[in-house]
């Protein structure tokens, strides 16, 4: 009688390998999407530190209405719209202010805020 052989047969190495070739594709995908996920959570960070420190710079200077823009490092162009709102006699000025800021990876994002400024009494 013939002694067995033992081992794979070559059905079951295709398998396997087939099997395989399935999880590394779905692992890849995943490291895929967390990699994007990574770098617009990234983005989206350096946005809204940009926005902050301007919208910080208005209370350094006064107010007037137009537009203004400008880039920062790291590629981000910022576009700012000040105008007013109507208001009536004795009433505290308030002006809109619009910040659009354009991300180097296409994000936008698009701030508004209201700032009122009593006038100041003479010294």
């Amino acid at each position: 009688m013939k002694a067995r052989e033992t081992g794979f047969t070559l059905l079951e190495m295709v398998a396997a390998l087939a099997l395989l070739a399935l999880l590394v594709t779905v692992m890849l995908v995943a490291f895929g999407q967390a990699s994007r996920s990574l770098v617009q959570v990234r983005d989206s960070d350096r946005l809204s530190e940009v926005a902050r420190n301007l919208l910080d710079e208005l209370g350094d200077r006064r107010l007037q209405p137009g537009q203004s823009s400008g880039a920062v490092e790291g590629g981000i162009r910022w576009v700012q719209r000040v105008s007013p709102l109507p208001g009536g006699p004795g009433q505290v000025p308030v002006m809109r202010v619009d910040l659009q800021l354009h991300g180097p990876s296409g994000a936008l994002w698009s701030l508004s805020t209201l700032v009122a400024r009593t006038p100041r009494a003479a010294p």
